[in-house]
């Protein structure tokens, strides 16, 4: 023990040491230490300052229904700047400008983040929702994450019924007239704003214009909430009246499926009257020279004109004369028969109300004629 010391004292003597150097060895390891923690302290408080500085200068996000489609808010534009920023086709027939709801969407998240609709917004949208979860796209600038369902088709563009056919010198043929007037559009009108307006008839046309693409039909003159459509220009009389038929179911086929598409914007579903009559009229191109089209004149244009509005007294959705069905050879199952006077026409005419023509089996196409 005692040579242990004696070498203990030596090394002491040798190195210089000092009592008091270990008392600054013990306090300095605890100032060590504590400067480790406060380091990393520091560290963590580092990385947690600059994940929230992250997430604060990452942009809010949209998810979008349907599709679910998730993209960036851009800052201080509206919803609808932000969805089109995007790429997405979204409703707006008035350009964004709150003149219509065709914009409007369901809050699905993110509404506790909006202040509340404008009376400008409150008042468009009161026509057809009481919800406050439905708001203008147009109106409202999300500044948080927000999800929304739209609540209009996006698909919505006018309607070009109106196509190219050579000139074609007046001459008389024996053609199928077929008039489609839009049932309640007066009604139509007053329970919505105009681009609303709008809005449905562009739809109701298209669906119209695609029904006589399918069944070559022509289009002939355009009233505002109907049209007259020719059917036989380049066919013989039994073709074009069987097209003429096939036309008009197509057509109310169609408006039954836009019926279902348009949904929650219609109080109450489209309905159409349709009259067909075959007949002999003078049909060639009329109007300005500049701009012409092929119509027609004659007897056979106003019965068909006649026949059309007896749909709203017979309560059917379409009337059609005895000559067309007897040039189609049809003989149509459910049709009721009548006898009626016609307005310009000494003598009453047959015509048959139709409820429905689901009983035709059209298996034959119609063949354009040499």
């Amino acid at each position: 023990a005692s040579t242990n010391a004696d070498w203990w004292n030596q090394i002491v003597q040798q190195t210089g040491f000092q009592p008091w150097m270990s008392d600054f060895v013990s306090q300095s390891e605890s100032i060590i230490q504590l400067g480790l923690i406060a380091l990393l302290a520091v560290v963590l408080f580092a990385y947690v300052a600059r994940h929230l500085a992250h997430r604060m200068k990452r942009k809010p996000m949209l998810t979008y229904a349907p599709g679910d489609r998730q993209v960036e808010l851009v800052p201080g534009a509206t919803l609808l700047e932000s969805i089109r920023a995007a790429g997405i086709e979204h409703a707006s027939i008035c350009g964004g400008r709150g003149r219509c709801s065709t914009c409007r969407v369901r809050v699905i998240k993110g509404l506790d983040g909006l202040p509340d609709a404008t009376e400008a917004e409150a008042k468009a949208l009161s026509r057809h929702t009481t919800s406050k979860s439905v708001r203008l796209a147009c109106q409202i600038r999300p500044t948080a994450n927000i999800d929304v369902m739209a609540l209009v088709p996006a698909n919505v563009t006018p309607v070009q019924l109106v196509k190219k056919i050579d000139h074609m010198p007046g001459e008389e043929l024996t053609v199928a007239f077929l008039f489609v007037d839009l049932r309640g559009s007066t009604k139509l009108c007053e329970d919505r704003l105009p681009f609303d307006v709008v809005f449905i008839l562009n739809q109701f046309f298209a669906e119209l214009s695609l029904a006589l693409s399918e069944t070559d039909g022509h289009y002939a003159q355009f009233n505002g909430d109907g049209l007259m459509a020719i059917y036989g220009l380049k066919s013989d009389p039994k073709s074009a009246a069987i097209a003429s038929l096939r036309g008009a179911k197509a057509m109310l086929d169609r408006i039954e499926a836009l019926n279902t598409r348009l949904g929650d914007e219609l109080n109450d579903p489209l309905k159409i009257g349709v009259g067909i009559h075959m007949g002999d009229a003078i049909v060639g191109s009329m109007g300005p020279p500049a701009t012409p089209i092929i119509s027609a004149l004659g007897d056979t244009v106003n019965v068909a004109a006649r026949l059309e509005s007896l749909t709203k007294e017979l309560g059917v959705p379409l009337v059609i004369s005895k000559e067309t069905s007897t040039y189609a050879g049809y003989d149509i199952e459910g049709a009721v028969s009548h006898t009626v006077p016609v307005k310009g026409r000494d003598a009453e005419m047959d015509i048959l109300a139709i409820s429905d023509l689901s009983g035709i089996q059209f298996d034959r196409k119609v063949e354009a004629a040499e």
